[in-house]
């Protein structure tokens, strides 16, 4: 859907807009759905169209105007991804985009090929001169045009960086008519030529960027001629040197002789003159041309990353770099020790039979002494030793290569206290190789149990090495971050920290480039291998009308997991939460049938055109999902629809007492034993253990008792109904089809086409070895006419040259696992053209495919040198596609499905009920959880997360008040408010009748006892008389309760007397800043609450310290075992509620609810409740005033936790900060619009605060200097 500003601009630039808008928008909506495009590019076409035939009639005003207006429409509808960018458009664009800039910088571009060197053109606009960026404007946008030049090319393209295309490579001496054509084009000479002198000879940064920059495309432009003739090529460039006049063309040819003349004269040594490439059949091709340059780069710079792409020899280039190594410290005066290679171990097969296999396995000439670390022992020579085996170290000493793989490197040898590296590092090494690099990216060295990281391990390997090569096919990181092992490795003195890497990259953006430029090589397999060719296609799906439905339905209703739902429903709608289709009414109503991914990949694999009827062979790849897709059957959703069956079937249980029904019935667990292994919390925390058990054998006696359960001794029963709940929604499971998988469903349509069996394979990550891989992939061609394969599983060790017709059936949140899949067919010993399809079905697809260029283009920008931004950072690191959901959102137009929580009637003092919430456990119950988060509330949170004096600004709380009924707080005090009746007629406590509300906001709990008034009469209580107190004058405007006071809970400056109140209400303790305020507002509610005055705190999102044991890291003081319970009987105070315990909705008012608002509906307004806790305590005593501030703090889930945590004391010394409201839920979590929500004025205009006056429309107190309110004095209205 295209955003409505930049469409409505767009229009309205039309002059036939005013005379029929109707008619012309609905045209444009036609026209869109016939030409497949979206509405603002038809609308920005049929401008453009306008402005032609304005330029005809020779009204160039007009056709000015309507330009800038049309053109600013697509760009904006270009960033936001309303705008289509074809072809057509993108060459118009960056005919736009160059329009602005001079003669001289006009020139150099055009000196460009747009389809070659599209990557050239980018980084000279934008990473060059400061100048042409700030005529451009904004720098992503038009690097995505400029880039997309290049994208209609899909065959084999020129090399990038070091050296060009690679084969046929050798001294041919044709006459290839040099001194009539030149090695560069005549364009780039005058380019050269033109540019004056003091700005290619000088030293500032942009113009030694240009010269680097003409040195590339010189170089990119000679290469394939000193490919074929490289005497021809020097002869050549002597000829120039000596006869060229302009010295800036001099320079270049020198730059490219000298360039040249390292690789020619680059002998290496050793090489295997018998070693047959793998791949394609050939012998003596080491080394090749392309390992030549590499070999030059890596001896050149002892520290080096061969970062080029699949099939292209990086084990080779990296073996062959050992001899040349030796030689060098020979020369020196230095003894050659060893070498240790250190990879994944699915490398180590390849590593062996590279370094000591047959002879036309090998790289180098002589089988190398070579050592294999394994899991438990060590291969030398066929000999397995156990690493117990004190002869396992003298193994080491006595090979000249050493193989091991990351996870074995920070492991103690022996049962000593001494890792594999550090024995490594004693027996001494001189080069150390680390394959799939990529692999190694994390920032800490060692745990937080002070274990080495195998990054640490790995780091501390490479820092004990003169030489040190980094081998991946995945340099392209998932973020920023990423790089920073590698740089650090490569650059040990620049940054030997690579947490200093982001310090280093945000002074000088550059950094990045001139590393990448000089401290590594990247070719990918075309620039290798010139005969490559591929096409790259996307095949556009209608999705059927049931896979539409549930789509939408997510969208609008959005569960925690709703994005993952809504992908799996483009897919497979079998693949969707059975909640989710009862919902859409499709429960039991889709099939394999329903999925037009399914259709149309049929389709493609029948056609006349398609690899079978060609006899070639496919690779089919799935990005996301397994379950259901791969493999046949799907456990976790036959799990949901036994959920489902149980809470239907079942009353009144306990989360654990449904938990255990469900395991018991899915077939996997049906013992007390075994339930109880399933269950019990992976912690060393036996306290937290036996609370568990506790609860456990209470929840088994509990079903027993229900009837529920049947025991025989260890063993367990359900008791369903014959043809109950249960037993219908495990039918609907199994009438999904999922017992045949889709390879099969695939096999059977080929053999009725085709009338013969076609078997297809799979490879995920249930097939763990990569020898049973690799046997699978071997049967391509012969048992085999294709594979289906997990994207990730499928892109890494694998040789796919045996299919040339990739199909994804969705895409990967991160480019480089794609980019990893593709390069595993289009690669060297691929024959035929390679053809990829991405089935696209409308709707998220297409949203996915441009997030996923867009990380492309954030990644290109970076390492061409130019800044990004803090938000662009945060999208490369968006690992879960949480950014691209939130555009889906926002391009369909939606803000949620409003729901206002007050439309559940709380008819019952039953209606809630309290439970304990151990911490652990209780956060694991497997529950459907859908909160619906509307765009506006969403943006509510980040108002929040930016500005945490959000609270006293005027606009802020007028966006609270609005939607303060879709929030969690006004469910749970209508929670608390019941839990204190039924306490009061349980005779636990004394009804209060003076309330304090801390930190009220705009009279949230006045609103919420007056909207329960019926349940106090029904048991003869009168309404309590509530103050409100809070630090914000702007919420207190728009509350309700006439009794407001300005002040903090801290008792800062209190109005508020000794022995005042009955109760203290404070469900926003959490939002102070730190310990000491949290006491300092306990000691306050002590004061002002007369003797046995009751105290409810409540938080969200977070836990009441219980005394269990913190990890130092995570302290906040010296406390090992806070408790903020013990700390508050020492304040005085007696425990009332249990410790962790929580609210929680009724079973049957979530029926009712269910019944009378929806599905969705009750699990929203359960889920408000769902991650509660409150304490209720009476005040018996007077406080012990030194118990240590430490205590009371809470436990944060590692999502919500704040980075510099707590330290016990405030920093400004300002005791009333509030913490910043973005790290709690206590106030804030998304739910819907306030009722009879209204801003009082006096006099027409808001009610003014004071500052020492407090704030009452109706009542005026005068307060005395000791903080007592000694007066109330109406002033108008009252009740």
């Amino acid at each position: 859907m295209t955003d409505p500003i930049n469409f409505r601009e767009a229009c309205e630039a039309h002059r036939r807009l005013s005379r029929d808008k109707s008619a012309y928008v609905r045209g444009i909506y036609e026209d869109a759905r016939s030409e497949d495009k979206s509405e603002l590019t038809v609308a920005v076409e049929r401008g453009y169209t306008e402005i032609d035939s304005y330029h005809t009639e020779g009204d160039k005003d007009r056709a000015e105007n309507l330009t800038n207006k049309v053109h600013k429409a697509e760009v904006r509808g270009l960033k936001d991804g309303s705008f289509d960018l074809t072809p057509t458009n993108n060459k118009r664009l960056y005919d736009n985009l160059t329009r602005g800039i001079s003669d001289r910088d006009r020139e150099i571009i055009g000196s460009f090929d747009p389809d070659r060197d599209a990557d050239l053109i980018a980084n000279y606009l934008f990473a060059i001169d400061e100048d042409i960026r700030e005529k451009l404007g904004d720098v992503k946008y038009m690097y995505d045009v400029s880039l997309r030049l290049g994208s209609k090319k899909k065959k084999s393209g020129p090399a990038e960086g070091k050296g060009g295309n690679y084969e046929d490579e050798g001294n041919s001496n044709s006459n290839n008519n040099l001194d009539v054509e030149g090695i560069i084009s005549g364009n780039l000479e005058d380019a050269i030529r033109n540019v004056p002198r003091d700005v290619y000879a000088g030293s500032e940064e942009y113009q030694r960027r240009l010269r680097v920059l003409f040195q590339k495309k010189a170089e990119r432009d000679a290469f394939p001629r000193f490919r074929k003739d490289q005497d021809a090529v020097f002869a050549y460039l002597d000829r120039r040197i000596n006869e060229e006049e302009n010295e800036n063309l001099v320079d270049s040819y020198i730059d490219l002789k000298e360039t040249y003349k390292g690789y020619t004269e680059f002998n290496p040594e050793g090489a295997n003159s018998d070693f047959v490439d793998p791949d394609t059949g050939e012998n003596g091709v080491l080394p090749s041309l392309h390992q030549k340059i590499a070999l030059y780069h890596m001896i050149k710079e002892k520290r080096f990353g061969v970062f080029d792409g699949c099939g292209t020899g990086k084990t080779a280039i990296a073996t062959l770099a050992q001899p040349l190594i030796e030689a060098r410290l020979n020369e020196e005066g230095k003894e050659f020790k060893r070498t240790v290679i250190v990879g994944p171990n699915p490398s180590k097969k390849a590593w062996k039979n590279g370094l000591e296999g047959e002879l036309h396995q090998r790289y180098l000439a002589e089988s190398q002494d070579t050592a294999v670390i394994n899991e438990d022992h060590v291969i030398v020579n066929g000999e397995k030793i156990k690493k117990t085996d004190k002869r396992f170290i003298q193994a080491l000493k006595d090979s000249k290569w050493i193989v091991v793989n990351y996870d074995q490197l920070p492991r103690e040898i022996n049962g000593s206290n001494k890792s594999l590296v550090d024995h490594l590092i004693d027996i001494e090494f001189d080069y150390v190789i680390f394959d799939e690099g990529h692999q190694i990216k994390a920032h800490k060295e060692v745990t937080k149990n002070g274990n080495l990281t195998r990054s640490g391990a790995a780091r501390r390997l490479a820092r004990n090495s003169e030489y040190l090569t980094i081998l991946t096919g995945s340099p392209i990181p998932d973020s920023m971050d990423d790089y920073a092992v590698l740089f650090s490795l490569l650059n040990p003195e620049e940054c030997s920290d690579p947490t200093k890497f982001k310090q280093m990259y945000d002074e000088n953006p550059r950094a990045l480039y001139t590393f990448l430029n000089n401290k590594t090589i990247r070719r990918t397999s075309e620039d290798i291998n010139e005969h490559l060719e591929f096409e790259e296609s996307n095949e556009l799906v209608d999705v059927s009308s049931e896979q539409e439905k549930i789509y939408l339905n997510l969208l609008e209703f959005r569960s925690k997991d709703w994005l993952t739902q809504a992908r799996k429903s483009l897919l497979d709608p079998r693949l969707t939460d059975p909640a989710v289709l009862r919902r859409v009414g499709l429960l039991g109503k889709v099939g394999y049938e329903h999925s037009a991914k399914y259709q149309k990949l049929e389709e493609l694999l029948l056609s006349d055109d398609g690899p079978v009827a060609k006899g070639e062979n496919f690779v089919i790849f799935s990005s996301m999902f397994r379950e259901g897709v791969t493999r046949a059957g799907h456990e976790d959703l036959k799990r949901r629809y036994i959920e489902l069956g149980v809470e239907e079937e079942f009353d009144d249980l306990g989360s654990l007492e449904e938990r255990i029904l469900v395991r018991s019935l899915d077939g996997n667990l049906d013992s007390i034993s075994s339930l109880k292994k399933k269950f019990t919390p992976k912690s060393s925390d036996e306290e937290l253990k036996q609370e568990f058990e506790n609860e456990f054998d209470n929840a088994i006696t509990e079903l027993t008792n229900k009837g529920y359960i049947s025991r025989d001794e260890d063993k367990v029963t359900v008791n369903t109904l014959r043809r109950g709940p249960v037993s219908k929604h495990m039918d609907l499971y199994e009438s999904l089809g999922f017992d045949v998988p889709l390879i099969e469903k695939l096999e059977t349509k080929l053999e009725e086409k085709y009338g013969r069996t076609h078997k297809i394979g799979v490879i995920d990550g249930k097939i763990g070895e990569i020898e049973e891989r690799e046997s699978i992939v071997d049967q391509l061609g012969n048992s085999l006419t294709g594979i289906l394969c997990t994207t990730d599983t499928g892109g890494e060790s694998l040789d796919f040259t045996s299919a040339n017709h990739l199909y994804f059936l969705d895409r990967d949140y991160k480019p480089k696992t794609e980019e990893q899949a593709i390069a595993r067919a289009v690669r060297k010993g691929q024959d035929k053209e390679v053809f990829i399809t991405h089935l696209i079905a409308n709707y998220a697809d297409e949203v996915l495919e441009d997030y996923v260029r867009k990380k492309k283009i954030i990644i290109k920008t970076a390492v061409d040198g130019h800044p990004i931004s803090s938000d662009e950072k945060a999208f490369l690191e968006d690992k879960k596609g949480s950014l691209f959901g939130e555009d889906l959102i926002r391009r369909a137009g939606l803000g949620g499905k409003s729901i206002n929580m007050l439309e559940a009637e709380v008819d019952s003092i039953d209606f809630f009920s309290t439970k304990k919430k151990t911490r652990g456990f209780a956060r694991n119950v497997n529950r459907s959880s859908i909160d619906y988060e509307t765009t506006e509330a969403q943006e509510l949170m980040r108002w929040i997360g930016r500005d945490p004096n959000c609270w006293k600004d005027p606009e802020f709380v007028k966006e609270y008040e609005r939607l303060i009924n879709e929030l969690s707080v006004p469910v749970i005090h209508r929670a608390k408010i019941t839990d204190l009746i039924r306490r009061t007629n349980n005779k636990q406590i004394v009804f209060p009748r003076k309330i304090v509300s801390e930190g009220s906001g705009n009279s949230i709990l006045f609103d919420a006892y007056h909207d329960l008034s019926h349940l106090l009469k029904g048991v003869s209580l009168r309404m309590p008389t509530i103050f409100d107190r809070d630090v914000s004058k702007a919420m207190l405007e728009v509350g309700n309760n006439p009794n407001q006071v300005l002040g903090c809970m801290t008792g800062r400056n209190s109005q508020f007397g000794e022995r005042e109140f009955n109760m203290v209400d404070n469900a926003s303790i959490s939002l102070l800043a730190n310990s000491k305020d949290v006491k300092k507002s306990l000691l306050e509610a002590h004061r002002i609450l007369k003797n046995k005055g009751l105290l409810e705190l409540t938080v969200e999102g977070k836990q009441f310290y219980d005394g269990r044991s913190i990890p130092e890291e995570e302290r906040i003081g010296s406390l090992a075992s806070p408790s903020f319970y013990a700390g508050l009987e020492s304040l005085g105070f007696e425990l009332l509620s249990e410790k962790n315990e929580g609210f929680d909705l009724n079973r049957n008012s979530f029926r009712t609810l269910k019944n009378k608002l929806g599905a969705q509906f009750a699990e929203a307004y359960r889920n408000k409740l769902a991650n509660s806790q409150f304490i209720l305590a009476r005040k018996i005593d007077n406080p012990v005033e030194n118990i240590n501030s430490e205590n009371f703090w809470f436990y944060y889930p590692k999502a919500l936790k704040r980075e510099d945590g707590d330290n016990g004391s405030n920093n400004n010394g300002d005791e009333g900060d509030i913490r910043d409201p973005a790290e709690s839920r206590s106030i804030l979590t998304p739910g819907r619009s306030r009722r009879n929500g209204r801003v009082r004025t006096k006099n027409g205009k808001p009610v003014a605060f004071e500052n020492d006056e407090v704030v009452n429309p109706k009542r005026k107190m005068t307060v005395a200097p000791n903080g007592v309110v000694e007066s109330v004095e109406d002033i108008g209205g009252g009740e």
